[in-house]
This record gives structure tokens, sequence and C-alpha cells, in this order.
């Protein structure tokens, strides 16, 4: 039967939707939180907020990392009840912090043709943000179920804000299991319940939009210019010593007369971000790049973001994280998303997290601190 979907359903998305048990959401507290869209690139810029509503003052490792894979970390401490912020670019704020990479990072240039890089050395000025509680030493994770966090997304052009996923880390409760040790130092395993183990993944995302340039022939709703997905899985490699973790985005799309559109994939690896409807096909088969640069357009099936190919001015799709030899080593990958469109004519951008349902366990590897400072002097 023939759904009408009211203009308000095409542009919300929710933040807040019901999940599984043990699953990282946007509407909760916990001790691992992810920002799977942040942008410094042109004039956009991003404001990050963190928020502790516990009792006691904490230690704060976080990690930028961009499409390129340049990765910057820091630790700072946010006291009991405290709002903190940043501004991603410059780490200006509540205290001065590490800000986006803005070059080659981590001792290599990103270069001589490394198959799993986009074409070129330096930074991509877009990436994600995960921040989690250490010990003083930043050798061990802790639990701290106090955290939240928003970023707002901003540029002349418009701005948007969406919530940070929250991992919970389960198991005992009452304050004398805080602040205790997570798993091994060094991975944070996202395998809940349990008081060694964070939130599990969602296992996939669900979002709504309407296709580019296509009028709603019903006279209702303003026109969309680009409808941009950026992505985190839950395998993310931030050590330096590190290999890519690839899975394969898969996108089942269905118009409003519910018919299902499949055949829409792209090979990514831990960050990923793609404008709908935009599809040179940049894969090939063998791992080299070819076309535009790998983190943009639908390697294939692009066509099923169309409004020529929908024909209705609403959509919906599911995006999953699964093996396929598609995309060579890829393997199955929980995701994190948040989808931003501009609406035209009224100068105006709008974003969020998406629905989320399933679980599926991840990890998170880090580069630990020392745990012991030796004493100075040779005897």
């Amino acid at each position: 039967m023939k759904k009408l979907f009211a203009f308000g359903a095409v542009l919300a998305m929710a933040s807040g939707a019901y999940a599984a048990p043990d699953v990282a959401q946007a509407s909760q507290k916990g001790s691992l939180l992810v920002w799977p869209d942040i942008r410094v690139d042109g004039n956009w810029a991003t404001l990050i907020r963190i928020s502790n509503d516990g009792d006691q003052d904490v230690d704060v490792k976080c990690y930028w990392m961009d499409g390129n894979k340049n990765r910057l970390d820091f630790v700072f401490e946010i006291t009991q009840d405290q709002p903190f912020w940043f501004d991603a670019e410059t780490g200006n704020g509540t205290k001065k912090v590490n800000g986006f990479p803005s070059g080659p990072a981590n001792g290599f240039t990103n270069t001589g043709g490394n198959p799993f890089l986009p074409g070129g050395a330096g930074a991509y000025f877009k990436g994600l943000l995960a921040c989690w509680v250490v010990d003083e030493n930043a050798s061990e994770q802790l639990k701290w179920n106090h955290l939240s966090g928003t970023a707002t997304v901003y540029s002349e052009a418009g701005a948007y804000e969406y919530n940070a996923y929250a991992f919970f880390v389960g198991g005992d409760v009452g304050a004398a299991f805080n602040l205790q040790p997570v798993g091994d130092g060094g991975t944070l395993d996202l395998g809940g319940p349990g008081s060694q183990f964070y939130d599990q993944c969602p296992l996939y995302q669900i979002g709504q939009f309407s296709p580019a340039g296509f009028v709603n022939p019903r006279g209702a709703g303003p026109t969309m210019t680009s409808n941009r997905l950026a992505i985190a899985t839950c395998n993310l490699r931030l050590q330096q010593d590190w290999t890519p973790e690839w899975t394969k985005l898969h996108f089942d799309v269905w118009n409003e007369d519910e018919v299902k559109f499949t055949g829409a994939y792209e090979c990514s690896d831990s960050w990923h971000e793609t404008e709908f409807n935009q599809g040179t096909t940049n894969w090939d088969g063998t791992g080299a790049l070819s076309g535009k640069p790998y983190n943009n357009g639908i390697d294939s099936g692009a066509q099923n973001f169309a409004g020529g190919t929908l024909g209705t001015y609403s959509a919906r799709y599911r995006v999953q994280g699964i093996a396929s030899t598609q995309c060579p080593g890829s393997e199955d990958a929980g995701i994190l998303a948040v989808q931003s469109s501009d609406l035209a004519g009224v100068n105006h951008y709008v974003g969020s997290t998406l629905a989320a349902a399933g679980k599926i366990a991840g990890d998170i590897v880090w580069q630990t601190g020392l745990s012991e400072v030796p004493e100075g002097g040779i005897r």
C-alpha cells in the first residue's frame, strides 16, 4: 500500500531511537564517546562539547582520525560536573588541546603507492573523534559512565548538531566500581555486557532522505541539493603500528511505493564518507584506486539514490558493514553514522545520527602510555 510521508518525517532522523540493550546509542551517557562526523574542510568548522556529570575529576584520552588515517591524540582533565568544549581545527577551548590533523601525522606521509589510502599525502580535513576515560598514566581505560557530548558542525552555508554515540560499561554498579580498569590497557573491547566490556556496536543504520534535485510533485517540501553520509566503523585502529580494517557498506533503498532497490555498495575502512547519487566507480576489485578519491561516491548502484530512479520525494535506506569478495580483506563491522542534507534556496543544512538496530562486537586499539616512570640516574 502506498504511504504518504509528511515533510517532517522526510527531514527527521531519529537520534534517540530505541535500540537493543548493551548497544551504543546517541541518547545515553557512557565511558566512551565517538563522533563520526568531524569537518574542518573549506569554510566548515566543528565545535565539540563534552560533559562530565559525575562527582569526580577524570582524565579523558581522545584521538582525531581523518580520511587519510592521520591520527593525533591528546589527554585532558575534566572536573566533576564540568562542561568542556574545544574547536576541532585549532584546539582552543576550555583548555588548549591538540587540533585536528592538518598534515601528515604518525611519522609517515601516507604516500608511496599505498592502496589503502585515497591517493595523496597530507590531511583529509574530515574524519572522526573518539574519547574515553583513562588512568593518570594513560595506560588503561577506566569505567566512568558519566560522559556525554555533542558536535556542532557549521559554515557560511549552514549548520547542524548531533549527539556523540556513547558506549556504556556494564557489570557491577555503584561508586565502588567506578574508575576501575576495563579489559586490557590499549584495547577497548566492544563486546558487552559485563564490567570488562563496552557496549556493542549497532549492526546496521536506517536513514531517510529526499533525492538531490527531485522536486516534490505534490508541491510541498524544499528541494535537496545534496545528501551526505559520514560513517565510522567499530573496528578502529588508532595505534601507530596499524593495518586498515575493511568492510563493504551494503545499501538497500526503498521508495514511497515500497519498491526496493539493491546493488549499491562502497568499500570502506574505519572512516568513510559518501554523497548519495555521486557515483564514479573507484574500486577495481584489486585494491587499486581509480577515478575520484575513494572517500566520495557510490561505487556501485549510484542510480539507486537518484530521483529519476526512485520516482518519489521520500526514500529510506538501510546500510550495513559486511564481508565481501568485492572489497578484498573486508569483514563484518558495526557502524556509526551521521547524515547531513543541504536544503536548496534556504542556505541551511540539517543533520543527525540515524536510527540503529541489531548489535555486533568490535574493538578500538590505541597507543598506551608508560605504566611506570623510572627514577633518573645510573647506579
